[in-house]
């Protein structure tokens, strides 16, 4: 009684953190155990006293060993070797970020401002809905298209909020392999962003 939806909100979290920690702790355990039965049937390892921390290394590298390491993206290996590089003129422009004269990330005055909006705005954390925030759709698609554009109008449009572009491309062919016939041909721009064609 009393609480706001801030304070309720903080400590539903607090309350999920918790839970997720003691499910870890579950699972240890479990792994622990696991791995000690897997290692004492085998013969690969004899259950004395300091053994158990050993069987699960030995059961976690042996349940991993066979997943091949994922390559960079070639804009992130670009980045990483740009960092490497002990050379002082030079600047990166793989990433799309803004930097000052020193190759700093700088936040630009506009972002600075709708950031202090938002906050004076005095916005809840409550999950969006699954297609997103309406308003911020709504809005998102009078800026694609123009507020005026017939499709628009018609209704003949549909959005939905996603994470990040990468992340819409993403749930785009996910929903496009879902819904076209096989062999569909899909099209992308010469040239395209590097991870585009893995999408």
């Amino acid at each position: 009684p009393g609480w706001n939806r801030l304070q309720l909100h903080s400590v539903s979290c607090v309350v999920v953190v918790v839970a997720c920690v003691c499910l870890c702790v579950c699972v240890c355990v479990c792994v622990s155990r696991m791995a000690m039965m897997s290692m004492k049937a085998s013969g690969r390892v004899a259950l004395a006293s300091g053994s158990s921390l050993n069987a699960i290394r030995c059961f976690a590298s042996s349940l991993w060993q066979g997943v091949p390491e994922g390559g960079l993206d070639p804009i992130k290996a670009l980045t990483e070797a740009y960092l490497k590089d002990p050379a002082s003129d030079e600047f990166t422009l793989g990433e799309g970020v803004y930097r000052d004269e020193n190759g700093k990330p700088e936040v630009l005055q506009s972002v600075r401002v709708a950031e202090k909006r938002l906050v004076e705005r005095g916005l809840d954390h409550e999950y969006a809905p699954v297609p997103g925030i309406a308003e911020f759709v709504a809005n998102a698609q009078k800026f694609a298209f123009g507020k005026n554009h017939p499709a628009l109008k018609e209704g003949r449009v549909a959005s939905v909020q996603s994470l990040s572009g990468t992340g819409g491309l993403r749930l785009a062919s996910a929903f496009l392999k879902q819904s076209l016939p096989e062999g569909t041909a899909l099209y992308q721009p010469t040239p395209t962003w590097a991870n585009h064609p893995n999408i």
